[in-house]
């Protein structure tokens, strides 16, 4: 996982399932890896790493864990 988040720059933030998996607040073991990416990455065109799913927000540095 730590590959798909240097892939992202360090600007994706782990989410949905794969962050309630990272967290252990879920015993659900994800298929994919979710990662949030900047809202303004949506306009992009980008292969990401297999297995991924991309979600696009904004998410400031204080809901950063």
């Amino acid at each position: 996982m730590v590959a798909v988040w240097l892939w992202s720059e360090q600007q994706g933030v782990f989410s949905h399932q794969t962050a309630l998996a990272l967290h252990n607040l879920s015993d659900v073991l994800p298929h994919r890896v979710h990662l949030t990416l900047p809202a303004n990455w949506k306009q992009r065109r980008f292969r990401g790493p297999a297995d991924t799913v991309f979600h696009h927000a904004d998410v400031g540095k204080t809901k950063r864990v």
